[in-house]
């Protein structure tokens, strides 16, 4: 992405309601919902 990390972060805040967050060993991580949405944002 042709971005900055601030932007990349504001973006990502806004969609929040579809990401699902998994713990793994004493990290977190994000991913999205469904793959049709991660699609749409490319």
């Amino acid at each position: 992405m042709d971005t900055d990390e601030y932007e990349f972060e504001r973006v990502l805040e806004n969609c929040l309601e579809f990401l699902q967050q998994k713990r793994i060993a004493s990290e977190t991580h994000d991913s999205l919902y469904h793959s049709n949405f991660r699609d749409w944002l490319g």
